[in-house]
């Protein structure tokens, strides 16, 4: 054969393999691969209605699960209903509201609420706005002061546990015809200072009246205590065993 033969025969050859092969083969590597077509941006967190009291509180609540920011240790905790209210999330104070209860009736002793608190003792019995001297703050300690408490009714008095805390129940009512009182009282009625807050819980102080019953769970922590308080009004409706089902969702993380 020719040379020019040769020639056109390769051409032929060649022009006939590149058009009959696909195109060339990019290596991509996984990584590339698996990258998202959009960027996921994270719902935000709800303002609190109320930063000058709540923190980073959630205010109204939907039915689901729920965990704190700012009390430590993280609270998680679920509200079997719509209507719920988280109304104070600050780093020693936690607040739910039940439905129908309004946030002004907590500090007026008409409202239904759970709060959580971190480092409380048992309030003076002389009305002072500070720790009853020689009690301390492990849930046997202040269990024992609230069982000595000569304007008390105790009933449910009992081990628990919770979120992981172990401790004590207590259910608490004035005793029928108590007629101990404090100069702060409303229109002097009878009542009995309950517990008081240290540290970052300093100006919390409540007490117990005739018109409202408290279960407390007195939980047993490291260096302190974890208090939960559930106030119950008898008029509304609701009962501790309804306030108890919320309760018993509460876990605690790491402190």
């Amino acid at each position: 054969m020719g040379l020019m033969a040769r020639f056109i025969a390769w051409v032929l050859v060649f022009g006939l393999a590149a058009c009959t092969a696909g195109p060339p083969s990019i290596s991509t590597s996984p990584s590339v691969l698996a990258q998202p077509s959009h960027t996921v941006v994270p719902t935000p967190r709800p303002s609190c209605p109320i930063p000058d009291r709540g923190g980073t509180c959630l205010g109204e609540l939907h039915r689901g699960t729920y965990s704190t920011v700012s009390f430590s240790p993280t609270i998680t905790y679920s509200v079997p209903a719509d209507g719920w209210a988280n109304w104070e999330d600050l780093s020693a104070l936690f607040l739910l509201l039940p439905p129908g209860e309004a946030l002004d009736g907590v500090d007026a002793d008409t409202s239904d609420f759970i709060g959580v608190y971190r480092n409380l003792r048992v309030a003076a019995a002389s009305c002072a706005e500070e720790p009853q001297a020689g009690v301390g703050a492990s849930s046997q300690a202040m269990a024992a002061w609230f069982r000595s408490d000569p304007g008390l009714t105790l009933t449910n008095d009992r081990a628990i546990s919770v979120g992981g805390r172990r401790g004590r129940e207590l259910d608490l009512e004035l005793k029928k015809g108590w007629t101990g009182t404090c100069p702060y009282s409303v229109n002097g009625r009878p009542l009995v200072p309950l517990i008081v807050g240290t540290g970052d819980a300093a100006g919390l102080h409540h007490v117990l009246t005739a018109t409202f019953r408290t279960r407390l769970y007195l939980l047993d922590e490291p260096g302190g205590n974890i208090v939960i308080e559930v106030v119950d009004h008898p008029e509304h409706g609701a009962s501790f065993d309804d306030y108890s089902a919320v309760v018993r969702t509460l876990t605690f993380g790491p402190t």
